[in-house]
């Protein structure tokens, strides 16, 4: 009689041990890196920009996104100059996932779905990770000054939980510049 209640209790202990591994491994879904960039115009090999009107008094994850973005265009032969004949908009932006981004027209009217809301990861009902992800997006424009003419935009984001937006602020610089100088589609990264 004990030999079978201490074999059940063992059991019981192997059943909770693989539960454990099984809701941790359900919440280390890959990151997942949604872009859509394109070259809309021509860009020369090398070139000069500025940046659009900054905030007064940008916060630190704000010059970081800069700084980034500065580096990764400087790799490509771009530098930063008062009197570039394009402009560079940055816009960094952190949603709750599970709502969806819808585009209008000039009147207001809802024409299509940019971004649908995320699917959360459940089990008999019960959301896995217990916490609701994040978007963490960043969108890029260069546009020429003389002809208001956009040559690129670039648009990265990724759903995290936890994650605050400043460690993601490098792959999403990456991901929105994938393909600054080129024609591309829209896609996923892994």
């Amino acid at each position: 009689m004990i030999a079978v209640i201490a074999s059940r209790a063992l059991s019981l202990q192997r059943m909770a041990i693989v539960a454990g591994a099984l809701t941790l491994a359900a919440c280390a879904h890959p990151v997942e890196t949604y872009v859509d960039s394109d070259t809309i115009k021509p860009l020369e090999a090398q070139g000069s920009y500025r940046f659009a009107l900054l905030p007064q008094k940008p916060n630190a994850t704000e010059l970081r996104v800069l700084d980034l973005v500065e580096q990764a265009l400087a790799a490509r032969g771009w530098v930063s100059r008062p009197d570039a004949p394009y402009v560079l908009a940055v816009t960094l932006a952190e949603r709750p996932a599970n709502a969806a981004i819808i585009g209008s027209n000039d009147e207001g009217v809802a024409v299509r779905m940019i971004r649908p809301a995320a699917q959360e990861t459940r089990i008999a009902g019960v959301k896995l990770d217990g916490c609701i992800d994040r978007d963490h997006r960043l969108t890029i424009l260069m546009t020429r000054i003389q002809t208001a003419a956009v040559h690129y935009a670039g648009s990265a984001s990724e759903y995290h939980c936890e994650t605050p937006i400043e460690a993601t602020l490098p792959a999403l610089v990456d991901a929105a510049l994938v393909d600054f100088g080129r024609r591309a589609v829209p896609r996923i990264l892994r």
